[in-house]
């Protein structure tokens, strides 16, 4: 599986965020295509939703700068020794 990119992902959560919107105003969703991939929403509940949105969020911090932008933060190494 390829590395998607903040761009990419920030587009799928706009989808899903509108389809959300759409749902709430009680249009009826079946199907939302973009560039090839589709995501079904058909008997869906609001909980579903949040949870795609929530799951793209993570994916979206998780994803690393590809623009040139600060690499992500390491963390410092955990001392293994007690201090006497």
């Amino acid at each position: 599986m390829t590395q998607r990119t903040r761009e990419e992902i920030g587009v799928d959560i706009a989808a899903a965020r509108a389809a959300r919107t759409r749902f709430i105003n009680g249009e009826t969703i079946t199907e939302v295509t973009k560039d090839g991939r589709s995501m079904k929403f058909a008997g869906m509940k609001l909980s579903d939703f949040n949870a795609v949105i929530a799951d793209l969020l993570a994916e979206f911090d998780a994803a690393p700068e590809l623009d040139g932008g600060e690499p992500p933060r390491r963390r410092r190494a955990i001392r293994l020794g007690w201090a006497n």
